[in-house]
């Protein structure tokens, strides 16, 4: 039976790229070196919203990205395993919104 993709989010702070703490801590739990070497394959889903500055929320969009992808190389998951989806800003329509959308959401089989 084949397993089905796994997938959480990796939330920002407004304006921000910095990877947190907490989201260090949750990519550490879900890359442990026991599943490392099952790893298929992982698809980075880059958000932003569209409050501020559309050119800026896009930029942050690839960074955020950029910064996960960093890291989970760093944990030894080869970058021809890693694909980068980077989706335009998107509208939220209240706060809790807004936050799930500043975020890379990773699946991963």
């Amino acid at each position: 039976m084949e397993s089905r993709p796994k997938e959480f989010p990796i939330l920002f702070s407004a304006g921000s790229s910095n990877l947190e703490e907490q989201c260090v801590d949750l990519l550490r739990e879900h890359f442990n070196s026991a599943i490392l070497s099952q790893i298929g394959y992982i698809q980075l889903f880059g958000s932003a919203d569209v409050s501020g500055n559309l050119s800026k929320n896009r930029r942050l969009v690839k960074e955020r990205v950029q910064i996960v992808e960093r890291y989970l190389v760093s944990l030894g998951i080869g970058k021809d395993k890693i694909q980068k989806i980077f989706l335009e800003p998107g509208y939220g329509s209240n706060p809790e919104m807004r936050k799930r959308l500043r975020s890379v959401q990773i699946q991963y089989k």
